[in-house]
């Protein structure tokens, strides 16, 4: 757990109070993206969704670097479905 040698010891709590807020996040994040599943009518959570999740709420502004480029390509052409869009040019311009 210990990243940095200058940290000599932690304490009992801090790995409880880790397991407890990464919960939090991906139970908030995991609903967020379960809505996005509800408006496509469907009942199974994809990658799409979590990539919409991610994309449409600031504070996961973060995972945009670290999701597949495909997911967010999905993105971005399920949002401009009536116009064709090459996703490869779009985020090169970026």
């Amino acid at each position: 757990m210990k990243v940095e040698e200058n940290v000599k010891m932690v304490a009992s709590e801090v790995p409880i109070l880790f397991s407890l807020a990464a919960e939090k996040f991906i139970e908030e994040f995991t609903l967020r993206a379960w809505m996005h599943t509800e408006e496509s009518k469907r009942k199974i959570l994809q990658a799409t969704d979590i990539a919409k999740a991610a994309k449409t709420t600031s504070m996961y502004d973060f995972l945009m670097y670290i999701l597949p480029d495909e997911e967010a390509g999905l993105v971005r052409r399920s949002k401009n479905e009536n116009n064709a869009i090459d996703t490869s040019e779009e985020s090169e311009e970026d």
